[in-house]
């Protein structure tokens, strides 16, 4: 399906505090038990509809040295396939999709986590930590991830050889 596509059936029978404290909660859409005939399967139609004819994000990144590519999920790094974790594929793609641009913890946890601004930026730390070093052992050469003191990390897209 697409993140786009958010169905929350509420109850078995359709009560109308619980029906607007998921809403006000998030939820895009509301299903019940007992829903009118046709009225369930004709909502989620017309929520697929919307969902397929979303443009979609540039499905690739590359730069010479990363190549990034989002339909599945892969990335190779000076020609050489890195095996990444979900996690890590997803910071590294927030951070090679804004190149030399100084990113804080909360923006990565928010965008790379998708959670809440608030979550701990320790965690960050310890992933860009662990995406460094794999890129490190899979290319031989220096993770072009650099920490800015204070304030955050950036990818500086590497020279033709980097070190």
């Amino acid at each position: 399906m697409s993140e786009e596509l958010r169905i929350v059936a509420v109850d078995r029978t359709f009560r109308r505090a619980e029906a607007l404290r998921a809403l006000a909660g998030g939820a895009d859409d509301l299903l019940w038990w007992g829903m009118p005939d046709g009225l369930a399967k004709a909502l989620i139609l017309a929520r697929l509809r919307r969902a397929t004819s979303v443009t979609l994000p540039a499905q690739l990144i590359e730069d010479g040295w990363l190549r990034l590519d989002l339909a599945t999920r892969e990335v190779t790094v000076r020609g050489v396939f890195m095996p990444l974790t979900s996690l890590e594929f997803d910071l590294l793609h927030v951070l090679a999709r804004n190149p030399g641009q100084v990113l804080s913890p909360e923006q990565l946890l928010r965008h790379a986590w998708r959670s809440r601004p608030d979550g701990d930026p320790s965690r960050v730390k310890y992933a860009v930590l662990r995406l460094r070093r794999g890129i490190t052992r899979a290319t031989g050469a220096k993770a072009p991830i650099e920490t800015v003191r204070g304030v955050g990390y950036r990818y500086v897209v590497p020279g033709p050889d980097p070190a």
